[in-house]
């Protein structure tokens, strides 16, 4: 079985540390290079989506709406929530630290095809090891 590991750092918060996806709906988030540049400010670690926003330079309504897709994916949660004068604030994390994602379930043809994307959308990004 062909398959792509996005290694994430380890923090156990009694959650699973690795989860095999299943559904081809978070396969093409995670497998996309730009959507995936939105997800790693979260993976493993607690993050705000302001915080979020800051490390990757970009608006917060911007961040906000690809958390709001993570969360209806299952790939993000809510895990706790900051009291504050006003609204009070969401800290979100990865579902797991690890995502094993069968090749099948992913959008693309080939390897190759993975790697093509991959290095169009930016040359220093995280590619995912293929077991």
């Amino acid at each position: 079985m062909l398959g792509c590991l996005l290694e994430m750092k380890q923090e156990n918060y009694g959650r699973e540390t690795r989860v095999e996806l299943k559904d081809p709906e978070q396969a093409k988030l995670l497998t996309n290079p730009e959507s995936f540049r939105y997800f790693e400010p979260f993976m493993a670690r607690d993050c705000t989506v302001s915080q979020a926003a800051k490390e990757l330079h970009c608006k917060v309504d911007t961040m906000f709406y690809r958390v709001k897709t993570f969360v209806k994916a299952g790939l993000l949660k809510v895990v706790k929530t900051q009291s504050r004068r006003g609204r009070s604030v969401k800290v979100y994390r990865s579902s797991a630290d690890e995502y094993y994602i069968p090749f099948e379930i992913t959008p693309f043809e080939d390897v190759e095809a993975f790697f093509r994307k991959s290095r169009k959308a930016n040359d220093d990004i995280l590619i995912p090891r293929f077991a």
